[in-house]
C-alpha cells in the first residue's frame, strides 16, 4: 500500500468547502422569512382593515336610518301622530340601507328580526325603544369587533371610530327619549332619570374621542358642535330636562332641529370611517412594498448561495466524477480478469503510478484517493486471478469426479444386468432391481455434478420419447418409487436428444418431493399439454414452505443463486436450475390447495418431436418400479 504523505493545513479541499457560507445565509433567510411573515400578516390585517371600513359605512348607514326610525317611532307611539307620514319614508330607507348592508355581509342573522312589533305599532313607546336600542347596540358591537390592532395607528383610529359612534348613539338615544317626552307632554320618572345617564354617557363618549381622535377629526367634531342649530338644541334640550311635568315644546320643532345635529354627527362618524380605511390602505401598501423589498433581497441571496454552492461543488465533483469513471474501469478490468476474459482499454497502471493521469498535478485528497484507489486496483485484480484460477480448479476437479463415479456406475449397472438376467430366484432378482435402483440414482448424482460444472452427460438418443415414458426413466432413479401416483394427459413424445436431462430434472424435483412429505402420504405426478407446452405437475402433501421459502427456492430454480453458497440440501434446486436454463424449461413452485407444496414444470414446443395433443383422458398408471 503507498503510505500517505502529510498534508499542509487547512487542506484545500475543506478550504473550498462553503458549510459556513451555506450556514449563515440560511440564518439570513430565515430571519428575512420571518419579518416577510410578520409584514404578510400586518398587510393582511390592513387589508382586512380597509375590507371593514366599507362594512362599517354600510353598518352606520343602517343605524343612522334605525336612529332616525327610531325617534320617528316613539314620538308615534308616545302620542304624536304627525310622525306617521315621515316615519313611512324613513323605515324605507330603512330597509334600503340593510339590503346594502346584507350584500356586503351575506349569512348575517337580520338585524331587524326582533323589530317586528316595534315596527308594526302593537308595542308600547318604551318597549319600541328598547327595541330599536338592542338591535342598534348589536350592530355597534359588531363594526367595533374588526381587525387592525395590531398597527397603532389603525387601533386608535378604530377606537376614536368606536367612540365618536357610542357619542351618536347616546345623542340619537337622547333625541328619542325627548322626542317621546314631548310627544306624551311630560316625562316619566324612569325616562327623566335615563336621559341624564344618556347625557353623562354621551359627555364621556366626546371625550374620549378628543382624546383619540386625528386633529381633522377634532375638527370636524367641533365644527358639528357649534353650528347655528346647535344652540337651539341645546336650548330646547336644556328645557326638556329642567321643564318637569309641563313642556311646551313641538316634538315636530325639536325632531326638526335635532336632525340637522344628527347629520352633522354623521358627518364626522364617516370623515372618522375615512380616515381609518385611508390608513388601512396606506399600511397595505406599505406591507406589499416591504415584501416585495424582503423577497427581492431573499432572492438574491439565494442566488448567491446556488451560484457559490455551485462553483464549490463543481470544484469537488468534477474530480469525483473522474475518479468514479476510472474507478468503473478497474471495476471492469477486473470482473473481466475474474471471467478469464482478456481486459479491455489501456492495462492499469503499474506499481507507483497513479491511478488517474491526471492525480499527479494534484496536491490535495483527490491525488491520494487516486493513489488509493490504484493500490487497491492491484490487488483486487490480484485476488480476483486468484478465484478464477481456483474456480477453475474447481470446476476441473468437478468434472473429473464427476465422470469417475459416473463411470464406475455404469460398470456397476452392467455387471447388475448380466445378474439380472442370469437370476431366476425371485427374492433375489428383487434384491437385484433395488440395487439397480439404487445404482440409477448414484448415476444421476454423478451426472448433478456435472451439471453443476456446466458439462453434459454422454446419455443421448435419436429416438423420440414420450412424455409418459420420460416419466418412467424418471422414476428409476427415485427411491419410494411406490409412493409416486403418475397420471399423463398426453403422450407426445419429446426429442430424444433432451430425453436424459429432462427426466435427470423431473427426478429431482421428485424425489424432493419425496423427501418432504410423510411416508405414508402419496406424490401426485400430472402431465398434460396446454397452450403449445407440456405441463408437468408434481404434487406432495407435507409440512409445505414459507412466502420466504418460495422465494428464495424459486430464485434458486431460476438460477440466481451459486450453488457454492447454498446449503448441502439445496444443491437439487440448483441442478434444476442450471437443467431448465439449459433446455429453456420454465420451473417454479407454490404452495398446494390444501397443504405442501406443488412443483410446475413447462415444457416448450421446442423440445417436442410433435406438437402436443390436448384434452387427451387421463391414464393412471400408478405406482412404478419399471427401470
Amino acid at each position: 500500500m503507498t503510505v500517505s504523505r502529510r498534508l499542509p493545513w487547512p487542506p484545500p479541499v475543506r478550504a473550498r468547502l462553503a458549510l459556513p457560507l451555506a450556514v449563515s445565509t440560511l440564518l439570513l433567510i430565515a430571519g428575512l422569512g420571518a419579518g416577510a411573515a410578520d409584514r404578510w400578516r400586518t398587510r393582511d390585517e390592513a387589508a382586512a382593515t380597509a375590507r371593514h371600513a366599507g362594512r362599517v359605512l354600510a353598518t352606520q348607514e343602517l343605524i343612522h336610518s334605525l336612529q332616525r326610525e327610531r325617534g320617528l317611532t316613539v314620538g308615534l307611539l308616545a302620542g304624536d301622530t304627525r310622525f306617521a307620514a315621515e316615519l313611512d319614508s324613513g323605515r324605507r330607507a330603512t330597509d334600503r340601507a340593510r339590503a346594502r348592508l346584507d350584500a356586503l355581509t351575506p349569512g348575517v342573522r337580520d338585524p331587524l328580526a326582533g323589530l317586528r312589533a316595534a315596527r308594526s305599532g302593537t308595542a308600547t313607546a318604551q318597549t319600541a325603544f328598547a327595541s330599536f336600542t338592542g338591535a342598534i347596540s348589536a350592530l355597534l358591537d359588531a363594526s367595533a369587533a374588526g381587525p387592525g390592532r395590531g398597527d397603532p395607528a389603525l387601533a386608535r383610529g378604530l377606537q376614536a371610530l368606536e367612540a365618536i359612534s357610542r357619542a351618536k348613539e347616546e345623542a340619537c338615544q337622547e333625541r328619542a327619549t325627548i322626542t317621546g317626552a314631548f310627544a306624551a307632554g311630560s316625562f316619566t320618572p324612569e325616562s327623566h332619570l335615563g336621559l341624564l345617564q344618556m347625557r353623562a354617557a354621551k359627555a364621556d363618549a366626546f371625550a374620549r374621542f378628543e382624546r383619540l381622535a386625528t386633529p381633522a377629526g377634532k375638527a370636524a367634531l367641533a365644527g358639528a358642535q357649534h353650528s347655528g342649530r346647535t344652540a337651539r338644541v341645546a336650548a330646547m334640550e336644556l328645557e326638556a330636562v329642567e321643564g318637569g311635568t309641563a313642556l311646551s315644546v313641538s316634538p315636530r320643532a325639536w325632531h326638526t332641529a335635532t336632525t340637522a345635529y344628527d347629520d352633522a354627527l354623521r358627518s364626522v362618524q364617516q370623515s372618522v370611517t375615512e380616515e381609518v380605511r385611508a390608513l388601512a390602505l396606506a399600511a397595505e401598501e406599505r406591507g406589499t412594498r416591504h415584501l416585495t423589498v424582503l423577497g427581492s433581497l431573499g432572492a438574491a441571496l439565494v442566488l448567491g448561495m446556488l451560484v457559490l454552492g455551485a462553483l464549490t461543488a463543481r470544484s469537488i465533483l468534477r474530480p469525483l466524477r473522474r475518479l468514479a469513471g476510472q474507478a468503473g474501469e478497474l471495476a471492469d478490468h477486473v470482473a473481466r480478469v475474474e471471467d478469464g476474459l482478456p481486459p479491455s482499454g489501456d492495462p492499469p497502471a503499474g506499481p507507483g503510478v497513479p491511478a488517474l493521469p491526471w492525480a499527479g498535478r494534484r496536491d490535495d485528497e483527490f491525488a491520494e484517493v487516486a493513489g488509493a484507489l490504484g493500490d487497491m486496483h492491484r490487488s483486487a485484480v490480484r485476488m480476483a486471478a486468484e478465484r478464477t484460477a481456483l474456480r477453475r480448479d474447481t470446476t476441473e476437479s468437478l468434472v473429473d469426479l464427476g465422470v469417475r463415479h459416473r463411470n464406475l456406475v455404469h460398470r456397476q449397472l452392467s455387471f447388475i444386468s448380466v445378474l439380472q438376467r442370469n437370476e431366476s430366484d425371485p427374492a433375489t432378482l428383487a434384491r437385484l432391481c433395488e440395487l439397480d435402483r439404487l445404482t440409477s440414482r448414484m448415476r444421476r448424482n454423478a451426472e448433478s455434478l456435472l451439471v453443476l460444472a456446466g458439462k453434459r452427460g454422454p446419455r443421448r438418443s435419436s429416438e423420440p420419447v414420450p412424455v409418459a415414458d420420460v416419466l418412467r426413466l424418471a422414476l428409476t432413479e427415485v427411491e419410494d418409487h411406490h409412493r409416486v401416483t403418475l397420471r399423463v394427459v398426453d403422450g407426445a413424445p419429446l426429442r430424444g436428444a433432451v430425453v436424459a436431462e429432462v427426466a435427470h430434472l423431473l427426478a429431482e424435483l421428485v424425489e424432493n418431493a419425496l423427501t418432504f412429505s410423510p411416508p405414508d402420504s402419496q406424490v401426485e405426478v400430472w402431465a398434460r399439454a396446454d397452450d403449445g407446452e407440456c405441463r408437468i405437475t408434481i404434487t406432495d402433501h407435507g409440512v409445505g414452505m414459507t412466502t420466504e421459502e418460495l422465494a428464495t427456492s424459486n430464485a434458486r430454480l431460476r438460477g440466481e443463486e451459486s450453488f457454492l453458497v447454498a446449503p448441502t440440501r439445496c444443491l437439487g434446486h440448483h441442478v434444476v436450475g442450471r437443467l431448465a436454463e439449459r433446455l429453456g424449461v420454465r420451473v417454479w413452485l407454490h404452495e398446494s390447495l390444501r397443504c405442501g407444496v406443488t412443483a410446475r414444470v413447462a415444457l416448450p414446443e421446442e423440445l417436442m418431436a410433435v406438437a402436443p395433443r390436448p384434452e387427451q383422458p387421463p391414464e393412471l398408471l400408478g405406482g412404478l418400479s419399471a427401470r
